[in-house]
């Protein structure tokens, strides 16, 4: 069973590919963390108890949200590179260990699988947009630039992102560290891209990442791999007030933990 496990692990591990985006225009949104970290036996320990308050945050935190039933969430590259140990904290408070099983690092994309996955598994209500949609198209995010889970709103300005990327949209909107990782939704409730990085000189412009992407790199994987990604939007005929609530169900804190250099 052990190297089974080791095998699909070996498997499941993609894409060394391509460059980063080395300019200080361009800033990526994960949250850097200023504490003292606990050791991995001091995290396990506290993960195995009943009273998980006391877990000490990660080195720096992004977000992450389920893209299928089985456990799969996405979140960015960088969010996750070096890292030792990955955490998903859940909007109820509970600690969940997360792997990496696949990344594409040229369009920035992680992603990750739940470790011991609950056996009533995360109902996705959304569904995900297979190619671009319209500059001008309103759209929101939720995402943890803070302790808790936060609401933004703006529109599609651009239909490629960072100089020209193909990959991604330039978008209108607010962004803040944190929310790497964070869904951009269409007005219907339709997953159309994941936060990636901001303009910084440019107030308020943000970048992210395509679904179309995302497509790309789960056609990628191993054929032992499935990941049913939803097929039905059950979001489309809801308020904007009652789709948050479904959404931010789906939506988690990403601790990630990396020892000192």
């Amino acid at each position: 069973m052990a190297a089974s496990v080791a095998l699909l692990t070996s498997l499941l591990t993609l894409f060394l590919v391509k460059q980063e985006k080395p300019s200080k225009q361009y800033s990526m949104l994960r949250r850097e963390i200023e504490t003292i970290k606990k050791s991995q036996r001091q995290l396990i320990n506290t993960l195995q108890s009943n009273d998980q308050s006391d877990l000490q945050p990660g080195s720096y935190t992004g977000t992450a949200f389920a893209i299928s039933k089985e456990g799969y969430f996405i979140t960015n590259y960088h969010v996750t590179e070096g890292s030792d140990s990955l955490y998903l904290q859940t909007p109820s408070g509970k600690y969940q260990k997360a792997i990496v099983v696949a990344y594409d690092k040229a369009s920035d994309l992680a992603l990750l699988k739940i470790l011991k996955a609950n056996k009533q598994t995360v109902d996705v209500p959304y569904a995900f947009a297979k190619s671009k949609i319209n500059i001008g198209s309103s759209i929101f995010t939720l995402g943890y630039p803070d302790e808790e889970i936060v609401y933004k709103e703006g529109y599609i300005s651009g239909k490629n992102g960072f100089e020209g990327d193909t990959m991604q949209y330039r978008l209108e909107m607010m962004a803040q560290p944190g929310q790497s990782g964070s869904p951009i939704i269409d007005s219907k409730g339709t997953i159309i891209g994941i936060i990636a990085g901001k303009d910084t000189e440019l107030d308020g412009t943000t970048y992210a990442v395509s679904s179309s992407a995302l497509m790309r790199l789960i056609a990628s994987l191993p054929s032992e791999v499935h990941i049913n990604l939803p097929k039905i939007n059950k979001l489309k005929k809801l308020s904007r007030e009652e789709q948050i609530k479904k959404i931010q169900a789906c939506v988690g804190v990403l601790q990630v933990y990396k020892s000192k250099s």
